[in-house]
């Protein structure tokens, strides 16, 4: 059954939002293989990694 592409991109985005760890962003990056939307949710990643450098 395939996911629908907006649904994995919320997903994607509310897991990061809600944890905002770097371990967090490593299993994020395991569910956006699973998700199969790998340019949006790494772009998220890479936004967040920027957020949590800035944050320090």
């Amino acid at each position: 059954m395939k996911k629908d592409p907006s649904s994995s991109r919320v997903n994607c985005w509310s897991r990061l939002m809600q944890v905002g760890r770097k371990d967090a962003l490593l299993i994020e990056l395991t569910l956006v293989v699973i998700f199969d939307d790998f340019d949006i949710c790494l772009l998220m990643l890479i936004v967040a990694l920027i957020k949590l450098s800035v944050k320090k």
